[in-house]
């Protein structure tokens, strides 16, 4: 997915790689294991997240649902 984002934008910088965008985020929401709700929280935290890209990001959340029992990233910070 970075490789796409890359290579659309080299080959115009103004290229429309959000669907990309959200499905990396999405990816990585679920490999730190957070839940849909703390996954809202923090897109809520960053102003420049627009309904669209929210939306995007939620739906590819969702479609990537953890099976049940399934741990994702545990921080021994935690």
């Amino acid at each position: 997915l970075v490789d796409t984002v890359l290579t659309l934008k080299r080959q115009s910088p103004s290229a429309d790689t959000l669907a990309y965008e959200a499905q990396i985020d999405a990816l990585v929401f679920r490999a730190y294991g957070l839940s849909e709700t703390d996954m809202l929280y923090v897109l809520d935290q960053f102003p420049t997240v627009g309904n669209r890209e929210r939306e995007l990001i939620q739906t590819n959340f969702r479609n990537l649902a953890q099976p049940d029992g399934a741990r994702g990233y545990f921080s021994p910070l935690a």
